[in-house]
């Protein structure tokens, strides 16, 4: 996602990084849902929904905002951190991507896949001529060798 802003400075360069599965649903491990591999987007007409504000553009947002008025959406995110909180805190289900927040044995939350999957586009963007520091420039490099 690229958005215009009025600083004319700012200039970004944009590399693609694959696809992967858009939505997971966060619960916590003593959900009724936790017993199913994935949870389907029907399931989700009858649980309190915590979604990104920042929904971006691509299929599942497309589909949350047809469906809006039908879904209950008692919060919105910017980060899932916080929104991993408010599931532990039982204020319900959090939309977001797999492996961002602590889901060990010790957690007390999980990660179900949202069926049917959906793919999303992923991008790394990064200030265009910016001069990078060694650290930084091996780990852009090591990104983009991942990404071929």
């Amino acid at each position: 996602i690229l958005w215009l802003t009025p600083m004319d400075w700012l200039a970004l360069s944009i590399g693609r990084s694959g696809s992967q599965p858009l939505e997971y649903s966060i619960m916590r491990k003593d959900s009724p849902f936790v017993s199913k591999k994935s949870i389907h987007l029907d399931d989700l007409y009858d649980i309190p929904l915590l979604v990104s504000r920042q929904r971006g553009y691509n299929k599942m947002a497309h589909w949350l905002n047809q469906n809006e008025s039908r879904l209950n959406i008692v919060a919105t995110f910017d980060l899932i951190y916080n929104a991993a909180i408010l599931v532990k805190e039982n204020v319900g289900y959090a939309l977001g991507f797999d492996n961002l927040v602590n889901t060990s044995l010790e957690s007390v939350l999980c990660f179900r896949p949202i069926e049917p999957e959906i793919q999303a586009n992923m991008y790394l963007i990064w200030k265009k001529n910016q001069i990078l520091s060694k650290s930084a420039t091996l780990f852009l490099e090591q990104l983009q060798n991942q990404m071929k």
